[in-house]
């Protein structure tokens, strides 16, 4: 693998990020971006790049400028990262190899990603639409953590939206491209563990994902933004539509915030509603 490589971390009161094996890889740059509020911890080392924002700025807003660092360094190709995604020392190969194979078979590819499973429960996490052929799922979209995409293919589509701030980002960039011709990916080959959310909790087999108190505002004025959009799937604005009103009604009862979580839902309400997006 001779491309150039640019693995994208974005930290957050983390003190032991995790990439040790990455660091002294030739063909790859390692571009730490902090979201913590007033701290340069100073890690910028070979092929280490640590970019201190010094405020929280979300997801959407780091990634961007881990994005411009990697296309400055030359990076062709870009990998997303979550500061406690733990992969193997092959990952970042075997997901070249395979977004290389799929190409082949997918010229409009955008992103790939890996199968992602729950880390707790060993469950796979499913999208709104699935099809599987070529041992790979076509999705409309993709979790971030541990996918990648082409540096020129983000050149057309366009950045991450940093209005979003941190929930949807990643889906929303997804339905994006897909809108512009292009498809999302999932390999069976690789998989990735990862953990959605704090909790997991169902009610009458219905799952519910237990987030921190503050990302509710976001969800939910994200959610009432996305509705608007003619590119966001119709499938996904119906399920949506339902399982935000279910969890409205279940929240207070699973969770041990149950109030904070309530303020921020109608903080994020009132905000989607108010607010042009």
């Amino acid at each position: 693998m001779e491309t150039e490589i640019g693995v994208i971390i974005v930290l957050y009161n983390s003190e032991n990020p995790n990439y040790s094996n990455l660091i002294g890889r030739p063909d790859t740059s390692v571009i730490l971006v902090d979201n913590t509020p007033r701290r340069d911890m100073f890690l910028s080392d070979g092929n280490v790049h640590y970019v201190p924002l010094k405020e929280n700025r979300g997801i959407a807003a780091a990634q961007n400028v881990g994005i411009r660092k990697a296309v400055e360094l030359g990076c062709s190709h870009i990998f997303f990262f979550d500061q406690d995604s733990v992969i193997d020392s092959d990952y970042i190969v075997k997901m070249y190899d395979e977004y290389n194979r799929l190409k082949r078979i997918y010229p409009k590819l955008a992103m790939l990603g890996p199968i992602v499973v729950n880390k707790e429960t060993g469950a796979h996490y499913k999208t709104e639409k699935e099809t599987a052929k070529h041992d790979c799922r076509i999705v409309s979209a993709l979790i971030s953590s541990g996918s990648m995409v082409e540096t020129s293919v983000l050149g057309k589509v366009g950045l991450m939206e940093e209005r979003l701030f941190i929930d949807c980002v990643d889906f929303e960039w997804c339905w994006r491209a897909e809108s512009m011709g292009y498809i999302c990916c999932c390999t069976e080959r690789v998989e990735l563990l990862h953990k959605v959310g704090q909790h997991d909790r169902s009610f009458l087999n219905f799952p519910i994902i237990i987030s921190s108190p503050f990302r509710y505002y976001y969800q939910y004025r994200n959610f009432l933004w996305l509705l608007k959009r003619k590119y966001v799937p119709m499938k996904w604005k119906i399920t949506s539509v339902v399982r935000k009103s279910v969890e409205m009604v279940l929240l207070p009862f699973l969770s041990n915030n149950g109030w904070a979580i309530m303020k921020n839902i109608f903080r994020g309400i009132k905000d989607g509603i108010i607010y042009k997006n």
